[in-house]
């Protein structure tokens, strides 16, 4: 018997690989195969196992970029076995930070953004590892550390070949972009050829599909220059991150990769109004919590200041690279958004 299963995200994936080799344990002579689409790619997960001889199980687990783990065993075929295995399937597919992701370089997507809709990701960072000026513990891309990029960054003529190449697929194929994101492995501002590259962006947006907007998912740590910050001001949504103002938060949080003053990074997101969008992550769990009043308080209090088009807000969509962290409630995210519309300012909420 052969079992097909179709799933997106990797890191459901991996969980259902060790569920499915206990499956197969206990069914003898299931074959599992998992199929899992990522970034257009076709990647297959298979499981079997089998009775060589009497009493001994033979378990064959395989996986894209991982070795063979083949366990030869002559013990009783019995539940504790299956047990076993399974624990160790999952140890061996499962390790720390399998979960986060690595984008596609200069061009990955379309993909479905709870905040954007249907989003083309453009990624001016290394296609096999982070770029970043800060280092999150909450970062889907995982710790900068552990994901060390080695290949250099996209030229801009690389960007703009393969954007118009993608762009003209999805006018002859779809679907529609709604938007055109920079994002992926890191900062993108920190790309030297980052205000060309978006005037590029723009004159093919304007080309193939006009009623796409162009956003950027930025940190804020480069609007000190001042080609970065009208570079940023020429895009439709200039998406910049302000999770906290305290310094110490920001700290164990965030962990800027250099010299990061709150107060002027506020000042600068100021000169960035009415057109600038603020994006902050609510999170709890490992004695951090920035949603009571004594970092929401200080944090309206800047929107004021800044006096943002757009407030976003959202937590935790996936695991993260630093265990232990949490969602943030629901209801206390409606609660924060709430106060930051009677500021007179529209807010979203992810949950």
């Amino acid at each position: 018997m052969v079992v097909q299963v179709y799933l997106l995200k990797k890191e459901n994936v991996i969980k259902l690989m060790a569920l499915m080799s206990l499956l197969s344990l206990v069914v003898l002579g299931t074959r599992i195969r998992i199929i899992s689409k990522e970034f257009g790619k076709s990647l297959t997960y298979s499981c079997s196992s089998s009775l060589r001889k009497r009493r001994a199980l033979s378990v064959r687990l395989l996986a894209p970029s991982l070795r063979k783990l083949t366990c030869d065993c002559s013990l009783f075929y019995g539940f504790s076995f299956h047990f076993l295995v399974f624990v160790l399937a999952y140890s061996y597919l499962c390790p720390r930070n399998m979960s986060t992701v690595i984008y596609p370089s200069p061009i990955f997507g379309p993909i479905m953004s709870r905040r954007l809709g249907v989003s083309l990701g453009i990624n001016l960072l290394p296609a096999d590892g982070k770029w970043c000026s800060f280092d999150c513990i909450y970062c889907e891309c995982g710790l900068n550390a552990e994901r060390r990029a080695t290949m250099p960054l996209p030229t801009r003529e690389e960007v703009k070949e393969s954007l118009e190449k993608q762009l003209q697929k999805m006018e002859q194929e779809g679907p529609k972009p709604d938007v055109l994101t920079f994002a992926g492995n890191g900062e993108p501002t920190l790309h030297p050829e980052f205000p060309a590259i978006v005037d590029d962006v723009t004159a093919l947006r304007d080309e193939y599909f006009p009623q796409a907007k162009i956003s950027v998912l930025s940190n804020s740590t480069q609007i000190h220059r001042e080609s970065v910050r009208e570079a940023l001001l020429r895009t439709d949504n200039p998406i910049m991150k302000l999770d906290t103002i305290s310094a110490d938060f920001i700290e164990k949080v965030d962990r800027p990769q250099g010299r990061y003053d709150v107060d002027t990074i506020i000042n600068y997101l100021a000169q960035m109004s009415p057109k600038v969008i603020i994006q902050t992550m609510f999170l709890t769990g490992n004695g951090l919590d920035n949603t009571t009043d004594e970092y929401v308080e200080p944090w309206l209090k800047a929107l004021q200041t800044i006096k943002p088009r757009q407030v976003m807000i959202y937590t935790i969509d996936r695991e993260t690279p630093v265990q232990g962290l949490q969602k943030a409630q629901p209801k206390i995210l409606d609660e924060i958004a709430e106060k930051v519309r009677l500021l007179g300012i529209s807010c979203s909420v992810s949950y």
